[in-house]
Formats: C-alpha cells, sequence, structure tokens
C-alpha cells in the first residue's frame, strides 16, 4: 500500500467533510419539509404548488451556497496554502 495514494484519496473523502456534508443534507431535508408544510401559503398571485417550488428552490440553493462556503474553509484548514514564518527576535 501506497502511502502517498492512501494521503490524496482522503482529500475529498476526509471524515470531517463527509460528515458535514451529511449534516448540510439532512438540514436541507428538514428545512425542505418545513418549508413545504408550514411556509409556502397559496396567494391571489401564485398557487400552493408554485409556492412550495419557489421555497424549494430558495431552500436548496441556500443549502448548497452554505455547505460550499464551509467545505472550502474546512478544505483550507486541511492543507493550508501558507505556512507560519517563525522569526527568532533578538533584543
Amino acid at each position: 500500500f501506497y502511502w502517498g495514494l492512501c494521503c490524496i484519496m482522503a482529500g475529498f473523502l476526509d471524515q470531517g467533510l463527509v460528515t458535514g456534508t451529511i449534516v448540510y443534507f439532512v438540514l436541507g431535508l428538514v428545512a425542505s419539509a418545513f418549508t413545504a408544510t408550514c411556509v409556502a401559503k397559496e396567494t391571489k398571485n401564485m398557487s400552493k404548488g408554485e409556492a412550495v417550488k419557489l421555497s424549494l428552490i430558495l431552500v436548496w440553493l441556500a443549502v448548497v451556497c452554505m455547505w460550499l462556503f464551509w467545505a472550502w474553509t474546512y478544505m483550507h484548514q486541511m492543507v493550508p496554502l501558507i505556512a507560519p514564518i517563525h522569526k527568532k527576535i533578538v533584543w
């Protein structure tokens, strides 16, 4: 088993990234159920079905954007681009 291959493969399949993805997916499902049943109402300009479709689009767009921001932040911390440079201060 080649150690370098293991480190490369662990990028997108990192346990924290997978767990966070599952959490965001469950959040999206809960928010979808909540908006479809409690938030979407029929108005004179929009039917109940159209309101549900619009609310689902908005919920999933928000969940995907939040997940992307979280995933980028999480992966950036996995492999930082800038390493700290420690300088010895002489007084």
